[in-house]
């Protein structure tokens, strides 16, 4: 059995195991229990190995490795490992972009196609499609991101003009309809970065972020993370689709440069929680967050949950109100993001009224600590105010307006929905007709949310309004079915479907 390797160790013998070049500085004995919370959910997540790192008020107090870098042997590490962090790398290439902006470059209302001359599938959207769109998660692209591929960075333009432009670039929905998460905005973003400045993506992230921040070990290349050795290997699902088999992911078991801006960043949870500092900080020397206008901007509503605790998403950023807990809705600020990409997970936390930044590594697929946990980890070094009961679901009382016939032309087909005393019945042919079971029933779970059962997995659909009808979309990430007068029965193409088959926790929160 792996062994938990720091948790529980007294702060003072810690120092011994941090690499010897490492700026000098003191653990914080108040995070040691943070370290006991955190190997609990480590064992309880059967995860190999969490990485995890706190900075506070300008400065590193507290980093550990808890279990082992390797899924299948003991092998100890610390907080300056390596781990691929996901989708954490939005909010660096965010930043990279809001650079050009701030040299004058390109400002949030420049239009995507005055930078990248595309021929896209839908053309009458993506030349409405603003940088302020495609960096909020309002572009409406269809969630494509390739796990395979290239490495050269001068992929990520001709994958752009090349595959994505002529099988993968629909847009679901008009640019700014609605908040839809959507890796390709970022793809897009780093592209956009390059035409502005005219570096690689992968040359002013290393250049103009990272090495001004200190962060001088977050890279990107496989060859790079092998060359520095310290890093961890990922306990994954088999990425390739060709088994259900597990897997160790290496550092160079995949990559792909189209992606690279969207999520293929390598940090160490040290290196990470300096970039919550700057969240919270700014470095007016160098870069300032409020100043290039990361956490400043409009953000859009986070639609997945109730009003009362939602959040904003923006550049990469979400801005929550609160978290939820076991006990309730805990009204603490907090910036964060998570990440998942086969073999890893991550999160990093920012609390602005606290002056503390927390980055929490796994090396397996959904190591997600719970709040509960991270919130009892911080509680010798934090004050968090006690939870409140959670807000009633806002629930409709009048579900009819809902009823209607529904159609994606790029995805999912025809969908109805029917009111039948006081409940919402739904079909779906198209999916049927691919061999997927719908279930006949949406559930009712919060503000224009519901819940679905597809092929005996519970997914999350929202029903939006829009300029037409107060309730026009039925929308997923993965797709968008728009309201018709007609019923639709056509077939669409065959479901690209890959992130629609995901179990949502028993109520859905804005970190998952």
């Amino acid at each position: 059995m792996i062994i938990a390797l720091l948790a529980c160790t007294p702060a003072e013998d810690l120092d011994d195991s941090r690499p010897a070049d490492s700026e000098a500085w003191v653990m914080d004995a108040r995070y040691d229990r943070l370290g006991v919370a955190l190997e609990e959910e480590r064992l309880r997540l059967g995860a190999p190995g969490l990485g995890v790192a706190v900075w506070q008020d300008g400065q590193l107090v507290w980093s550990s490795g808890l279990g082992s870098r390797h899924p299948e042997r003991d092998e100890a590490f610390t907080g300056s490992t390596l781990f691929r962090i996901g989708s954490v790398t939005k909010m660096l290439t965010a930043t990279a972009l809001l650079q050009q902006m701030q040299a004058g470059l390109a400002d949030p209302e420049t239009l995507l196609a005055d930078l990248v001359e595309v021929e896209t599938i839908s053309p009458d959207e993506y030349t409405k499609l603003s940088l302020h769109q495609l960096l909020s998660h309002q572009s409406g692209f269809y969630d494509h991101t390739p796990l395979e591929g290239s490495s050269k960075d001068e992929k990520l333009a001709s994958y752009t003009h090349g595959t994505w432009a002529r099988s993968f670039s629909w847009q679901m929905v008009e640019p700014g309809a609605f908040w839809n998460y959507s890796n390709p905005n970022f793809a897009l973003a780093g592209l956009a970065t390059e035409l502005l400045d005219g570096r690689f993506y992968r040359q002013i992230l290393s250049e103009d972020v990272f090495t001004p921040l200190g962060m001088d070990r977050t890279l990107f290349l496989p060859e790079e993370v092998l060359a520095d050795g310290d890093y961890a290997l990922g306990d994954a699902y088999d990425w390739t689709g060709e088994t259900s088999d597990r897997r160790v992911a290496d550092a160079d078991s995949y990559d792909n440069a189209w992606s690279r801006p969207a999520g293929f960043a390598w940090a160490s949870p040290e290196e990470l929680a300096r970039f919550g500092g700057f969240l919270l900080e700014g470095e007016p020397e160098v870069l300032d967050a409020e100043h290039l206008g990361l956490l400043t901007e409009p953000h859009v509503r986070f639609q997945y949950a109730a009003e009362e605790v939602d959040g904003r998403y923006g550049y990469g950023v979400m801005s929550l109100l609160g978290l939820e807990t076991s006990e309730g809705w805990v009204a603490e600020p907090v910036y964060w993001h998570n990440g998942a990409i086969p073999g890893y997970s991550a999160d990093l936390y920012a609390f602005p009224d606290r002056g503390v930044a927390v980055a929490i590594l796994g090396n397996t697929d959904g190591a997600y600590v719970s709040t509960d946990a991270l919130l009892d980890g911080l509680s010798d070094a934090i004050g968090f105010p006690a939870a409140e009961p959670m807000p009633e679901p806002a629930i409709a009382e009048d579900l009819s307006v809902y009823a209607g016939s529904y159609y994606d032309r790029y995805n999912i087909g025809s969908v109805s929905i029917a009111y039948d005393q006081g409940r919402l019945l739904i079909e779906c042919p198209t999916l049927e007709n691919y061999g997927y079971v719908c279930g006949d029933e949406l559930v009712p779970y919060d503000e224009d949310l519901f819940l679905l059962d597809l092929s005996g997995q519970w997914i999350a659909v929202s029903l939006l309004a829009g300029p037409d009808h107060e309730s026009q979309y039925l929308r997923h990430r993965a797709f968008v079915a728009h309201r018709v007068e007609t019923e639709a029965r056509a077939l669409a193409p065959r479901p690209h479907l890959e992130r629609l088959l995901s179990a949502p926790p028993p109520r859905p929160q804005p970190r998952r």
